[in-house]
């Protein structure tokens, strides 16, 4: 690069000496510094681009995780809710086929109202599962004195039809 800038200036009408000089002062000031730079500059945009290659690797690495994590999670929520439903349809079905043999070996005590414990013990149960639902009858559940408990009040009585002979 030195000889083709003296060269130059030896076009230019520099003398020979002085112009390998000059080339020399500003290869020193110019070039070294471009070339130093440009070093640099390739240098700095390798290792950018290998860390954001190795950054997205990286994340790509973790987001498979979580995604596996959530997942692996959602499957065992799905298996957790398949048993709990199962184990509530079997209580249900259990329930429905007491209350079908009771109403069968007791039909006349099936059409009667429940007793003030049975009573209390469904209030309960009623209270407990549909606080804010409306009752039996389709209506707001009213509050109060008018509520409906075991103690008489406005008992909600389901009755069954007696079974055909």
């Amino acid at each position: 690069m030195i000889p083709l800038l003296a060269g130059w200036l030896v076009k230019k009408g520099v003398g020979a000496a002085a112009s390998k000089r000059l080339a020399i002062a500003a290869f020193v000031a110019i070039g070294a510094p471009l070339l130093f730079g440009t070093i640099i500059g390739g240098a700095k945009l390798f290792f950018w681009f290998h860390d954001r290659g190795v950054i997205e690797r990286h994340e790509e690495k973790i987001t498979g995780q979580v995604l596996e994590q959530t997942l692996s999670a959602e499957r065992g929520a799905d298996t957790a809710d398949r048993q709990v439903e199962s184990r509530n349809r079997a209580r249900a079905h259990a329930l429905d086929e007491r209350m079908t043999d009771a109403i069968a070996a007791f039909p006349v005590a099936a059409n009667g109202s429940a007793g003030p414990a049975s009573q209390s013990v469904l209030d309960g149960l009623r209270d407990e599962g549909a606080p804010e639902a409306p009752n039996l009858r389709g209506g707001a559940k009213p509050a109060g004195s008018q509520a409906g408990d075991s103690a008489g009040h406005d008992p909600v009585q389901l009755r069954v039809d007696p079974p055909l002979q």
